[in-house]
Order: C-alpha cells, then structure tokens, then sequence
C-alpha cells in the first residue's frame, strides 16, 4: 500500500537511510527497494520542505511498518522458537523421567520404592526390546517359541498389548508380598503406638511432678522471706536494748 501510493502521490520520491531508492522508475523497482530497505529506517526526503501530506506519509509508514509490522514479523520468530525450546524440554523431560516401556513416570517408581535408574537399565532397558524384536524379525518362524510367536503375531497386527504398559515385575514383587510380613509390620505399628502412648503418660507425669516442685520452691522461699524478716526484727529488738543499757 505504500508503495503504490508514495509511487502516484510523491513524482519526486524518496528514498531511505541506507539507499536513496528516490529514482525507481516503476512500481516493481519501488517494490523492491521497499522490501530491501524499507524495513530499516523511515522514508528520507530529498528536501527539507515537506507539507501536511508528506508528514502523514511518513508517520503512517513509522507507526504500521517500522514499529508494528516488524513486531509483529519479530514477535511470530520468538514465539516460534519459544515453542521449538518448550517442545525440546516436554520431550527432554519425557526422556529423563518416563519410561519408553511401561510409560511409568519417576515419580510413581520410587514412590513404590523401586529405582527408576534401576528399572530403565536393568528391567526395562530399552534396547533390549529392540534386539528382541530383531531377533523375532529375522528368526524363522518355525524355531519360535510359544510366546515368541504370540509377540509376533502381535507385531504383524500391529498391537501393543504385549508391551507391560503401566506395569514392572519390582512392583508386581512388591504386591505379592506375603501374609505373615503385613502382620509383622502391623505388630510393630501396634508397639510402637503403645510406647508413643506410655511416653505421653510418662510427660504428663513429670509436667505434674514439676508444677508440684514449683509449689513447693514458691513456698519454701516464702517461708525464708518470713524467716528473714522477724530476723531482722530480732535484730533490731536487740540493737535497741543494747543502745539503752549503755544510755543508762
């Protein structure tokens, strides 16, 4: 648009900072010049003389390409490559804390006390489903065993219900533990809420043996504040019958 109107309005022209473009001869050298410096700098009139006309023009082509056209071309670039670095880290995150296998977070893992670094290099290492499915690939199908030839048919098939999504044989471990053990664990919670229970009477026990001695200091220091007092008493009873024997 400005292009076509600078070309009709302005017989002159004009150029811009980096190129005077003032002398294009039509439309598609304007066009270019346009496009090869026009986003640097604001039109540069060839004389200092400029009217009402001139001045809109070159504050419209400041306000819509200099500054919002090139924010927005600069804003779409560092969207972009914003979501390029958010995708990167998803997809780093995933790596570092989710299983290819199973799909088993981190998290989850430990939570159930089993070692995710553990479980992806030793129980679900990664490449040794690939050599298994290179394997199956290549072997003849008649040397396949039983469940060797029920993977491969879900292969061919496309299916992934042999995959152990969501499940790992430390968990399943952990689920079969026996009767006995979860009723040696619930003796030991049971002993250990009696011992909680007897340590709460015994601090109830010493908090009431320590208010008592705090009666009974309270009390023993009165009695020596009354003690001292009809000393001092004393004291002064005897003073004043010795001062009257030697007046006498």
């Amino acid at each position: 648009a400005f292009v076509s109107i600078g070309f009709l309005l302005f017989k002159e022209g004009y150029g811009f900072a980096d190129m005077d473009t003032s002398s294009c001869q039509s439309m598609l050298e304007c066009l270019v010049g346009h496009l090869d410096y026009g986003f640097r700098s604001a039109p540069v009139w060839g004389s200092w003389e400029e009217d009402w006309v001139m001045l809109l023009f070159d504050y419209a082509y400041n306000m819509f390409v200099i500054l919002i056209l090139v924010a927005i071309i600069s804003g779409i670039i560092i969207d972009t490559f914003a979501d390029m670095r958010a995708s990167q880290q998803e997809k780093q995150e995933d790596m570092d804390n989710l299983c290819f296998i199973c799909s088993q977070n981190r998290s989850d893992l430990e939570r159930e006390s089993v070692k995710f670094a553990t479980h992806i290099s030793q129980d679900h290492f990664m490449w040794v489903y690939a050599r298994f499915l290179l394997y199956i690939e290549e072997e003849d199908d008649t040397l396949l065993t039983g469940l060797e030839t029920y993977v491969k048919e879900k292969i061919v098939s496309k299916e992934i219900t042999w995959f152990p999504i969501g499940r790992c044989i430390a968990q399943e471990a952990g689920d079969a533990e026996d009767v006995s053990d979860r009723e040696v664990r619930i003796k030991d919670l049971d002993d250990m809420a009696t011992q909680v229970s007897q340590a709460k009477e015994s601090s109830a026990y010493v908090h009431g043996l320590e208010v008592d001695m705090k009666a009974q200091v309270k009390e023993l220091r009165e009695q020596i504040n009354a003690a001292v007092a009809k000393l001092g008493e004393v004291q002064k009873v005897l003073s004043d019958s010795t001062e009257a024997e030697v007046a006498g």
